[in-house]
């Protein structure tokens, strides 16, 4: 249980496949990393990667410099505690169908077997996740391919709220973790079939898929980053990917917005796939008369 619950926040990565992976750029001019300014403030945003191998660090030297020079840090929610039962418990309980419901009578028949398959090459039986909702398959699906591949580690969200604790640094949140899991609970809800076959092909080809997103995250390239990240879950999935992005990110601005004309300097971490593409943070904050540049180090 405690596996699992550690890896419930990371959720989305797979949904929108927001999972990025690292190569070797030390010396890029650039990374995911904005300064969003209007009327003689500014904050730092930044894109992260919630799942990274530990050979990657250290991290972009932009990342280390903008949480040096911020009095706070935002993140998306409070990670949670592994040690925690009592919160584990509910999480569980939150994630898994009551009586009388399971996976296969929420799935087709095709599709079943599709799952049934993929866990069966793993040496899996499908029955021991027949409780589980298609929010928790689908972080069951990430956790695997992580662990195949040996790309588990230490997230950039997760390193810099440990850092932000040794160092006592004011740590704010965008949303509660209760959201989050009531957000993941609702995840296939209504689409179950097509929620699960968008999660199934996006762990075709994990690792090379992993790698490139983690070099576009790297880089800061916002293009490549839309075309790996998000992409694919707008045109199979639109459903989760409005309810994923979409209402979310319009949902942080007035909250983005309520940083600026303080004396404070803050740093944003949030998903990369949120500052990709339209309607993403960025591009909401441009189009309400912000100042956004790339950071350069």
């Amino acid at each position: 249980m405690k596996k699992i619950a550690k890896w419930i926040p990371y959720f989305k990565l797979a949904t929108a496949v927001s999972i990025i992976s690292l190569s070797t750029f030390s010396h890029a001019a650039t990374t995911s990393l904005w300064q969003v300014s209007k009327n003689g403030d500014s904050i730092y945003i930044g894109g992260t990667v919630h799942v990274l191998p530990p050979s990657e660090f250290p991290l972009p030297k932009g990342f280390e410099q903008a949480y040096q020079k911020s009095d706070v840090l935002m993140l998306e929610a409070q990670l949670p505690d592994a040690n925690d039962t009592a919160a584990q418990l509910t999480m569980m309980q939150t994630l898994t169908y009551p009586a009388g419901q399971n996976l296969k009578s929420n799935l087709s028949p095709a599709v079943y077997q599709q799952l049934s398959q993929y866990f069966t090459s793993l040496g899996v039986d499908i029955t021991m996740f027949e409780q589980f909702k298609p929010g928790l398959v689908a972080m069951m699906l990430l956790t695997f391919e992580l662990q195949k591949s040996q790309l588990q580690g230490e997230g950039v969200d997760a390193y810099f709220a440990r850092l932000a604790k040794q160092d006592s640094k004011k740590t704010l949140y965008l949303e509660t973790l209760d959201f989050q899991l009531s957000l993941f609970s609702a995840f296939g809800e209504d689409n179950t079939d097509a929620f699960i076959t968008s999660n199934l092909a996006q762990m075709k080809d994990f690792k090379a898929s992993f790698l490139k997103m983690l070099n576009a995250w790297r880089s800061g390239d916002l293009s490549d980053i839309e075309y790996l990240m998000i992409t694919e879950m707008q045109q199979t999935d639109p459903q989760t990917y409005d309810v994923m992005f979409t209402k979310r990110n319009k949902d942080w601005i007035p909250k983005l917005e309520a940083l600026f004309g303080n004396q404070e300097k803050e740093l944003i971490l949030v998903g990369a796939a949120h500052l990709a593409g339209k309607n993403s943070v960025l591009d909401l904050l441009k189009l309400r008369g912000y100042k956004v540049k790339q950071v350069q180090f």
